[in-house]
């Protein structure tokens, strides 16, 4: 008898839990909210292209950390908007800039 029983137990286990895990799950999208902009970052190296990645760099940082202290992350960047165009200095080119950023909002 303890032996049907268990057997039952069982059954009626994987039962539930195969129910459970068959019903549509609902999940609330995220919201990507309107936009900022970083600082504006000076970066450096041996191109325009080096110079425009570490000015990419350094707003990408600060746009991951501003959304990360609200506990979200960024859904959006764009490309480096320029401020000061890139310029040689001896062997080092250099540019100013900063993107535009998005935080994504999960509940």
């Amino acid at each position: 008898m303890r032996a049907s029983r268990a057997g039952l137990l069982l059954f009626t286990f994987a039962m539930a839990a195969a129910a459970f895990l068959s019903a549509p799950q609902r999940t609330m999208a995220c919201a990507c909210l309107a936009g900022a902009f970083t600082r504006n970052y000076t970066g450096s190296g041996s191109s325009c292209g080096a110079a425009n990645t570490s000015v990419f760099d350094q707003a990408d940082t600060e746009a991951s950390n501003d959304c990360a202290a609200s506990g979200d992350s960024v859904c959006f960047e764009s490309s480096v908007i320029v401020t000061v165009a890139c310029a040689q200095h001896g062997t080092t080119w250099t540019e100013t800039g900063h993107i535009r950023y998005k935080c994504a909002v999960c509940p």
